[in-house]
Parts: structure tokens; sequence; C-alpha cells
């Protein structure tokens, strides 16, 4: 339907006075944009377009195949400006064809339903679909709501609130984060996940679980949530800080059964790479090390205040994941056998070079020097440890490092364990450590090394490693190459079996001479100690032999001062 002042040079419905019903199911008036939706329709379809003047005021409607659409249009001839009204049609192609009846013959629509059919509610039109924002928009309008932390959610449930249309955008946000700290709340999320359609177990990406005191239920997150949770990335345990009575209650409480078959339970977290641990306790190193091996994705393992109980391990008992290569620790007096999740994988798989499996089996000296280092307790331990596990595919080598951070999250040390399958009598592999570098803030001093760098030549001296090439230590403080040759060689004498065997390098790095920085590392070798040792001491003869001169002469002076010479 258009008017007499519509310019026809546009669709119909498209431009001012007309009103129309496209092929793709969008009604509109004097607007590209839609006002409302009706069915589409295609070649072969009967139209009908009336209008009702007694009835509705001049409204508008439309038919379908002889089926009533409903009224589209209310009021529409009254508003507007035109006279006289005309049926309009609009073709896209000029090979497009349709056929008018104005009367002629039957209409396929009854008009005589007209009164019952205007009078009842129909199913057209359809409101428009609310317009949808660009994803930049929205990443924009979420940063605004949550500038922060992800936990404070305040701003962006009221926003969900406002229509279904944000309700729907925000859900995925909303329960992106989660925090249970009761088991109350736990059920409630349960039961909200249960009739959520999985669209709420699917948008959760970290969760946090937080017992209070004596609560005992983690462990049923994993029952009732763990399977459901497939997107499940970041997993948090955490419990308030408990004293000795307080972890023997909190054994007590614990049902039977239940703490030999939490490997079993945490399996179902199939999707899970980061796992957080804090204040937590367990009976045995090993049942961390179970714990953990229960995850078939686990990459990083973060540790805050953990501890066990003190007993002999069973290296039969140690498990170790897959895919774990990060281990960050915080506040454990034990942190240094944190490591051992990584090498109690070696031995288990095949000896087919595979960098995602475990490695062969560690060579017994080596084991034996690896573990020394690693049970031996710190006197002074580092506030925060990063344990990395990595390997190369190039020169089929694992790596394991540890940084050692103070108080200030600066690195204090950091060991860097090189290994490599090597064959030793009747072909054997075994895996061995090739290298072993260290880098330290402290300098060369013996007694400023730390209590594992001296301990280096004691296991070396007991369990030789025929593989080592050498174990090299870098230090990063700022000192003169000839105050660092002293220090060296007093190390050296502590590191006698290591230097016999010519497996020891002591090296500067980031040095400063005259003003200017030198790049790389500089090696402090025997010959630069023993060619700086004959220096100093060809110097302390030449100061000796003048302080000897000075006392010869003042002495001459003396002497004639005593009977009364003139002194020339």
């Amino acid at each position: 339907m258009a008017g007499s002042r519509s310019d026809l040079t546009h669709a119909v419905g498209a431009i001012h006075d007309s009103w129309g019903y496209n092929s793709d199911g969008i009604a509109s008036h004097g607007n590209p944009m839609p006002d409302q939706y009706a069915p589409k329709f295609h070649a072969g379809d009967i139209i009908g377009c009336g209008t009702m003047y007694d009835l509705c005021g001049g409204s508008i409607f439309y038919t379908l195949n002889g089926s009533f659409l409903g009224i589209f249009f209310k009021d529409a001839t009254e508003r507007c400006e035109s006279d006289e009204f005309f049926p309009s049609v609009s073709l896209c192609h000029p090979l497009d064809t349709v056929r008018a009846n104005f009367g002629q013959q039957p209409f396929r629509y009854p008009i005589a339903r007209i009164i019952r059919d205007s009078s009842r509610e129909t199913q057209w039109p359809r409101p428009p679909k609310p317009p949808s924002f660009s994803s930049e928009i929205i990443y924009i309008i979420l940063g605004g709501l949550a500038p922060n932390n992800d936990m404070d959610k305040t701003h962006m449930v009221s926003c969900s609130l406002v229509c279904r249309y944000w309700s729907r955008i925000l859900s995925p946000y909303l329960f992106r984060t989660i925090k249970l700290q009761s088991k109350d709340e736990m059920d409630v999320m349960s039961a909200q996940v249960d009739n959520s359609n999985r669209q709420m177990s699917a948008a959760i990406i970290s969760l946090t679980v937080h017992e209070r005191a004596h609560d005992v239920w983690a462990y049923k997150v994993a029952m009732s949530l763990a399977n459901r949770c497939h997107n499940l990335k970041t997993l948090t345990q955490e419990r308030d800080p408990l004293d000795r009575l307080g972890w023997e209650i909190i054994r007590q409480c614990t049902p039977p059964g239940i703490s030999r078959s939490l490997p079993a339970l945490y399996s179902a977290y199939r999707a899970v790479t980061t796992f957080v641990l804090i204040n937590q306790h367990f009976s045995s190193f090993a049942a961390l090390t179970q714990l953990v091996s229960a995850f078939p994705v686990l990459k990083t393992l973060k540790c805050e205040r953990i501890t066990w109980d003190k007993r002999p391990d069973n290296p039969r008992l140690l498990r170790a994941p897959r895919c774990l290569s990060t281990i960050q620790v915080e506040c454990c007096d034990t942190d240094w056998r944190m490591a051992r999740l990584f090498i109690a994988r070696w031995g288990r798989l095949p000896l087919d070079w595979d960098p995602s499996s475990k490695s062969p089996e560690l060579h017994r000296n080596d084991s034996l020097f690896v573990h020394g280092l690693l049970n031996t307790e710190d006197t002074q331990p580092f506030d925060t440890s990063e344990l990395l596990f990595a390997s190369s595919t190039d020169n089929h080598a694992w790596h394991l490092k540890m940084t050692l951070m103070d108080r200030s999250r600066t690195e204090a040390m950091k060991w860097d364990f090189i290994f490599c399958p090597r064959a030793i009598q009747d072909h054997i592999i075994k895996t061995c450590l090739t290298e072993l570098r260290i880098c330290m803030l402290n300098s060369f001093d013996p007694d400023e090394v730390g209590p594992r760098i001296p301990l280096l030549d004691k296991l070396f001296s007991e369990a030789p490693l025929a593989f080592l090439a050498n174990v090299t230590i870098v230090s990063s403080e700022y000192m003169s190459p000839e105050i660092a040759a002293v220090k060296t060689s007093k190390l050296r004498r502590h590191l006698s079996h290591l230097q016999a065997a010519g497996k020891l390098r002591l090296c500067l790095s980031g040095q400063t001479t005259a003003g200017h920085e030198e790049q790389g590392e500089q090696e402090i070798t025997e010959e630069v100690e023993q060619f700086v040792t004959e220096r100093m001491r060809i110097e302390e003869n030449e100061r000796a032999e003048m302080i000897c001169m000075e006392e010869s002469q003042w002495a001459e002076r003396i002497s004639r001062w005593q009977w009364g010479e003139p002194e020339l």
C-alpha cells in the first residue's frame, strides 16, 4: 500500500507514506529498517492486503495463502499525509511477474471472517529483534562493569537484570568465576547447574573452594560438579590456617575411605590445567603426588603453605602427572622436594623418545646426586620458588629449572638441571644429568653461597657422574675480576672433587669494567686466578719492600738527629 505522495523509485515500505510486506518477512512503514516481522513467502504464494476503515480506523492487515496474519499497521491511513492510496508492489528483477486480483475473482481469504479474525489475538506480527552490539562494544562495556576484580560482580548482576538480551550476554561472565565458601553454597550451585540446561556449567572457567575452620566438604564438590564442569580450567582449594590439633580434627571428621579415594574423585576434572592449593596438609608427600597426578591434563601447580607428615617416602607410591610443567611454591619449608613431582615420572614408560611422555629411568649415581640435593633442608628457606620442567626435541634433553626468590620477589638463585638419555653398559638407556647451571646474586664467597653448593662436591665424590659435562656457577654481583679471582680461588678449594675432575666453571655475568658494560659471561679460569694471585703477591712484596725502605730511612734520620749530625 502506498500514498499518492510516495516516491515510486524506492521499494514500498521503505519510503514515506508507504506500507510494505517483504518476502523476507519484514514489514515496515516509511523506514528501510524493519518495524515488524511476518512469515517469509516465496514464488507461488498468495499475499492479501486490505484496510479496515470502519472497524480499525484505516488499519492495514495482511493474509498469506488464505490465512489471516493480523493487523500490522493501526490507524495507518488516518495519520498519512496523502489523500489517495493505491495497491503497490515492488519487484527486484526485471523478469519477476505478479498476478493481481482486485475482486474480479473470489479472494483466497474469505472477507466475511475479517470481523472475527480482527478481534482475536494472532501470532503475527512480531516485534523486531533488539539490535545486537558488536563484540568490541560488548568487551568495552564488560571491562567497565568489572574493572578491577573478577569476583566483584555487583554492577554486572545489575546490568543482567535490565532485559533478557543482556542477561543472555552476561550469563557466561557472571558464572565464569565461582567461589564456594560453605556446603550450603555448594548445594545451591549444584541445583543451579541442574536447572540451567548446561549453560551455567559450560560457563564456569575458575572454581574456588574455601573451607572454613574444621569444615570438610571439598570432596563433595568433586563428586557433584567435576563431571559437569567441562570447561573448568583453574581449580583452587583453600582452607583457613590451622595448627596441628586442627588438622587432627580434620582427619577425624573426614569420612573413612575418602582420603584413599580422593585421586579417583579428582580425576573427573578432565579439563583443569591449573591447580592451586592454599593452607593444606597431607598425610605424606606421596599422598600429595597421588592427588596431583589424578588430573589428566594438569600443567601448573601452585602451592602456598603446604605441609605433610614427615615419614620415609616409598618410591613406588610417588606419582606425577604427564603434562605437569610448572610448580610455584610460596612459604613452604620443603619446596625443593616438590621437584620430585617431575622426576617421579621417570622409568615408567618405554624408552622411545617422546617429549610429552615420561623419560627413561634415572641412573643410580644421578639419582643419588639429585635426590641428595632435593632432600637437603634449607637453613634459610626462600619465600617463593618456581619450578619449571620442559623438554627439548632438538637435542633430546629435559630441563628442570628452579627459581628461588626473596621477599621482594627478586630472583636470588636459579638452578638449571639438564638431563639427557644416555646409553650405558649393554646398551641400556638411562636418564643422566649432563649439565648443571647455577645463577646467583651473591658473590663466590663460600660463606654466602648457601648449603647446597658445598654439598655438590660431597655428593659428587660419593657418586661420580660419568656424563656430567660441567657445573657452571654464575654470580651477578658486581665485583672486579681481581676480587672475583680471589673468591673463586677459595670456592675451588671447597669444591675440590669437581675441580679435580675438570667439571667446574665459575663465571661473572653482566659485569662492568672501566664504565663499559660487557655483554655475556666472563669465565674466571685457574690461569686467571694464578695470574691475579701472582700479581697480587708481587704487589704485596713491592709494598713490603717500600715499607722496609721507608722504615730504614726514618731510622737513619732519627739516629742522625740524636748525634747532632746535620740532615742532608
